[in-house]
C-alpha cells in the first residue's frame, strides 16, 4: 500500500484536477449558450464527464488516506510470549491512559484520547465503526478487561439471565415482535395433557385421506426497554485516576446493570414501570400456585414443590429442568433435611463444576438457580421472598444492545462531570408461557430462627 506522504500527494493532485475540469466544464457551457451549435454542445458533455470522473477520483483517493491513517486492527496485533495474535488492550490495568479520562477528552477534540478510543472500540466489538462524541452520542464500550474486574462482587450475579435465550438485536424500531404458533394451552386430562396443537397426525387408514389441519400462529410483543445508570465525578477524579480506580467505578456500573437486567427478568412491572414483565406476573405463567404456611417445614416445602412439578408437566408435557429460588431458601432447605431423604442429587447444594456460584446442583430433578435477584421484600413484613419458580430457561427470550458509555458535562460551574452506561433490550417471557410455573405465599417469609 503506497505511503501516507505519496497519498496526499494523490490527494492534491486529485484536488487540482477537480478545479480544472471544473472550469473547463463552466467556460463550455457558457460557449454553448452563447453559439447553440451542436458541436459546442458535445464538447460541453465531454467536460461534464470529464468533471464527474475527478470527483469520483478525489473521492477515491480521500478514502484511500483515511484507511491510511487509520491504524488498522492487524497492526494494533502486539508479539506475545505465548505466541497469541490476540489485539493487546489499549486500555491496561498498567496503562497510564485512563478509559473514563479519554472519554472526557476526546469529548472536547483531544485526537490522541479520540484515536486510543477508537482503537479500544475496534478491539472490543472486533469491527471499526464511526463514534459520536456529542453528549448523548452512542458512545463506547468498556474495555473487555474490566469484565473480568468485576466478576465478583456485592451485587447479586445475573443467573437467570444465563440460562435464558439471547436472540439477535433488531437494528430499528421500538417494539420487539417474534412468532408463535398458537397451541391449545388447555391441558387435558389424559396423556401428554398438552392439549391439541393447531397442526395434527392421526392413525392413517388404507386409502382414506391424511389429517389436514391447517397451522395457525401469532406474534408476540415486547416494549423496548432501557436500562442505564451514571456515575457523577469530579473533575480531578475523572483527570487523574488510575485505571485500578477505573475498575470500582466502571465495574460497579456494570454490576448494577446485570443485576437489575435479571431482577426485571424475573420481577420486572412492565410498560407502566418502563421495565420488562417478569415471569411472576400473573399475566405470564400457565401454572400458578399459593403456598400460605405460617410455619412450613422443609417436607411441606418438597410436597408443595412436586405438586407445582406436576402441573408443569402436565400443562408442558415434560418435567422442569430448573428450579429459580433464593439462595436463602436453599440454605434453610439444606439445614433442615434428614439425611434419608435424597431429595438433592450426590453433590447438590454446592457449586457446579464450572464454577457458577448460582448453580447448586440438583433438587428432585431439577438443577438450582439460586438467584440473589429473587426479592425478600415482599409479605406482610417485607422480608419474604416473592416464591420460586419452575422452568424451561431455555424457552424465556431476551435481546439486548451494547453498553455502551457516553459522557455529559453536568454542574460545569463546580468541575463535576457525568458519565452514563445505557443498553437497550427486549424480553419475552411468555414465547411459551407453560414452560414457567410459579409458587408464591406467605409460606415464603424467613423461617423462625433466621
Amino acid at each position: 500500500m503506497p505511503s501516507v506522504r505519496t497519498l496526499k500527494h494523490e490527494l492534491g493532485e486529485a484536488f487540482r484536477e477537480v478545479q480544472r475540469t471544473s472550469r473547463e466544464f463552466e467556460a463550455a457551457k457558457v460557449t454553448y449558450k452563447r453559439t447553440q451549435k451542436d458541436s459546442d454542445l458535445r464538447a460541453q458533455t465531454g467536460c461534464h464527464a470529464a468533471h464527474a470522473r475527478a470527483v469520483k477520483n478525489l473521492r477515491r483517493a480521500e478514502r484511500l488516506l483515511a484507511d491510511a491513517e487509520t491504524v488498522p486492527l492487524e497492526a494494533l496485533v502486539a508479539a506475545r510470549p505465548n505466541g497469541s495474535t490476540k489485539p493487546e488492550e489499549v486500555y491496561r490495568p498498567d496503562s497510564p491512559h485512563g478509559f473514563l479520562a479519554d472519554l472526557r477528552k476526546a469529548t472536547y477534540g483531544d485526537r490522541d484520547a479520540r484515536e486510543r478510543l477508537t482503537r479500544n472500540e475496534s478491539i472490543v466489538t472486533g469491527e471499526r465503526r464511526d463514534v459520536t462524541f456529542a453528549a448523548g452520542g452512542q458512545g463506547f464500550q468498556a474495555p473487555s478487561w474490566f469484565s473480568e474486574a468485576w466478576v465478583s462482587g456485592l451485587r447479586a450475579p445475573a443467573a437467570l439471565k444465563t440460562y435464558a435465550t439471547k436472540i439477535p438485536m433488531p437494528e430499528r424500531g421500538f417494539t420487539g415482535e417474534i412468532p408463535k404458533v398458537d397451541l391449545d394451552e388447555t391441558p387435558s386430562s389424559g396423556g401428554a395433557g398438552i392439549g391439541p396443537p393447531t397442526t395434527e397426525t392421526a392413525g392413517q387408514a388404507e386409502d382414506a385421506d391424511a389429517q389436514d389441519t391447517d397451522l395457525t400462529s401469532e406474534v408476540l410483543s415486547a416494549s423496548l426497554v432501557t436500562i442505564a445508570g451514571a456515575q457523577t465525578l469530579t473533575a480531578q477524579i475523572a483527570d487523574r485516576m488510575s485505571p485500578g480506580a477505573e475498575t470500582a467505578i466502571i465495574g460497579d456500573l456494570l454490576r448494577s446493570y446485570e443485576s437489575e437486567f435479571d431482577r426485571q427478568m424475573i420481577v420486572g412491572g412492565g410498560d407502566s414501570h418502563h421495565e420488562f414483565v417478569g415471569l411472576f406476573d400473573p399475566s405470564v405463567a400457565t401454572t400458578q400456585l399459593i403456598f400460605n404456611n405460617a410455619t412450613p417445614t422443609p417436607a411441606d416445602f418438597l410436597s408443595e414443590l412436586s405438586k407445582a412439578a406436576y402441573k408443569f408437566a402436565d400443562a408442558r408435557g415434560v418435567y422442569p429442568s430448573h428450579l429459580l429460588i433464593s439462595p436463602r431458601r436453599v440454605a434453610w432447605l439444606m439445614s433442615s433435611l434428614q439425611s434419608e431423604i435424597p431429595v438433592f442429587a450426590p453433590g447438590g447444594a454446592a457449586p457446579a463444576p464450572a464454577g457458577a456460584p448460582w448453580d447448586l446442583g440438583q433438587l428432585l430433578g431439577m438443577r438450582i438457580i439460586a438467584d440473589g435477584n429473587v426479592p425478600t421484600t415482599y409479605g406482610a413484613g417485607t422480608n419474604a421472598e416473592i416464591g420460586m419458580a419452575l422452568l424451561l430457561p431455555e424457552d424465556l427470550y431476551y435481546t439486548e444492545s451494547a453498553q455502551y458509555w457516553t459522557f455529559k458535562q453536568a454542574l460545569s460551574a463546580k468541575l463535576v462531570y457525568r458519565f452514563e452506561v445505557a443498553s437497550f433490550a427486549y424480553y419475552w417471557p411468555t414465547r411459551r408461557p407453560q414452560s414457567i410455573a410459579t409458587v408464591q405465599g406467605t409460606a415464603f417469609a424467613p423461617p423462625s430462627g433466621y
